[in-house]
């Protein structure tokens, strides 16, 4: 599964509120991420629990997408050279995420929330750069971003079908 594929399945699967929707879903995104650094982080490290919550960083990341209005994000390859450790990636990740915050929220103190054309194409190279690190967290937990993002969606749909999509926690 392509990126331009999960973004219109997870749209599908979409369950927030819609009143503070870019509000909701970059706070979800950074508290996301922290849900990844914590189980990473452990000595007894679950890979597929890592990848799990990678699923969820991806979600976000795309649900920021589209509350934006950024019609795609072009992660150029998955095979690439990555130099980076965990903790450097993981710190990009929130750096990322956290740029893109200050900027929505000048937009709202400057502005009454209206980004500009200029803010709006300016959020797109962090999101890209977050799907660069899930990419290569993936790789380091023995998966791919592919399989994260068809891993998410299978996920999704089936606690869609069991009418639990809203909720609390990974045991729905």
């Amino acid at each position: 599964m392509n990126w331009k594929q999960y973004t219109i399945e997870r749209r599908k699967t979409a369950f927030y509120p819609r009143k503070v929707a870019l509000f909701y879903v970059l706070l979800k995104l950074v508290g996301e991420i922290g849900e990844v650094s914590a189980i990473a982080e452990r000595a007894d490290c679950n890979q597929a629990a890592v990848l799990g919550e990678l699923g969820d960083v991806c979600w976000y990341i795309a649900a920021v997408q589209y509350e934006l209005g950024i019609s795609d994000l072009y992660l150029l390859s998955t095979n690439v050279n990555n130099t980076l450790g965990y903790a450097d990636e993981m710190f990009s990740l929130y750096e990322n995420a956290a740029s893109i915050q200050q900027m929505v929220a000048k937009a709202y103190r400057d502005a009454g929330g209206k980004l500009t054309p200029w803010q709006k194409n300016s959020t797109s190279i962090p999101l890209i750069q977050m799907l660069a690190n899930v990419n290569w967290l993936a790789i380091r937990a023995g998966g791919t971003l592919e399989g994260v993002l068809e891993a998410n969606i299978a996920k999704l749909a089936d606690r869609q079908a069991r009418g639990v999509i809203g909720g609390s926690g990974d045991n729905r």
